[in-house]
């Protein structure tokens, strides 16, 4: 799809008018998939909607990840906030970014960046020290500077979680073992928010959403959802559209404008792997004594 992000990236920047009859374009295949779908586009979503942000969303938020993920992030951010949302996140995902944060600090090199963090320090100007400050200040920059809340996930609540059959599923599919408990803790807890809506039905009613740009975890997720009860995870691009629905009239511009930003940015991180993931794969074939130099 290499071809067609770099058509769009260069209708966005040379010719607004062609631009514009994607935007349309977008927006129909929008209300296309919903009726096809048979959702009930007059059914109103809920306010006051809770929303928690993944990791990589926050690291998105904070320009500390691809270029091209910034704008269409607080985009979207702005765009929940309009609509009446609450976005947060959890106190366990602030412990993973922060870990996330420091393994970049451990491994910073200015000449051969060697994370998507380290990358997008040198191309903002930012050294070590900064980045340093950052993670010792970090939930000052995300409630002040981003101003989302913090939720805490109780200990009985972490504890339920983790015993889960959830976890141990995906931390068969994961390379993080960590990273699969802090995602199941997450969408579990969603879960269990959502047992106090009125209507939880319906995808629109949902009182609570956890945002993630993890495809792979959206798909798990959706194999081990509740009967009858729409998933708990949702990605940006899919979100957008959710609240296009809430008054199509007033956000189609900036859904449509956000939407594709976030096509963009997701097709861009499919198709290249990041730093970390050559760095990984690099480190577990450095750690495999079965494979010898040679090879």
């Amino acid at each position: 799809y290499m071809q067609h992000i770099r058509f769009l990236q260069y209708i966005e920047s040379n010719n607004d008018a062609l631009y514009k009859v994607v935007e349309h374009i977008y927006i129909g295949s929008i209300i296309a998939s919903y009726i096809e779908a048979n959702v009930d586009i007059d059914a109103k979503g809920g306010k006051g909607i809770t929303y928690f942000l993944d990791t990589k969303i926050v690291l998105e938020a904070l320009d500390l990840q691809n270029q091209e993920d910034t704008r269409p992030t607080l985009e979207l951010l702005q765009l929940i906030r309009d609509s009446g949302g609450d976005i947060r996140i959890l106190d366990i995902t602030l412990n993973e970014i922060q870990g996330i944060i420091n393994t970049a600090i451990n491994n910073f090199d200015k000449k051969n960046p060697t994370t998507t963090i380290n990358e997008a320090c040198n191309r903002n100007r930012k050294n070590k020290t900064w980045l340093t400050t950052v993670n010792g200040q970090l939930e000052q920059y995300i409630t002040k500077e981003l101003k989302l809340n913090i939720t805490k996930v109780s200990e009985s609540d972490v504890k339920e979680f983790t015993a889960s059959e959830d976890k141990e599923a995906l931390q068969k599919l994961w390379y993080r073992k960590n990273a699969a408990a802090h995602d199941v803790i997450a969408y579990l807890y969603i879960r269990k928010r959502r047992k106090q809506d009125s209507n939880r039905i319906l995808i629109q009613k949902a009182g609570s959403w956890f945002i993630t740009a993890n495809k792979r975890l959206c798909k798990f997720n959706i194999s081990r959802k509740e009967n009858g009860y729409p998933c708990e995870t949702i990605m940006p691009q899919e979100l957008t559209s959710l609240l296009f629905l809430q008054n199509p009239k007033k956000y189609s511009s900036e859904v449509s404008n956000i939407g594709l930003g976030e096509l963009i940015a997701q097709t861009l991180f499919d198709e290249y792997p990041s730093k970390d993931i050559i760095n990984e794969f690099d480190n577990a074939i450095r750690e495999n004594t079965n494979i010898s130099q040679e090879e």
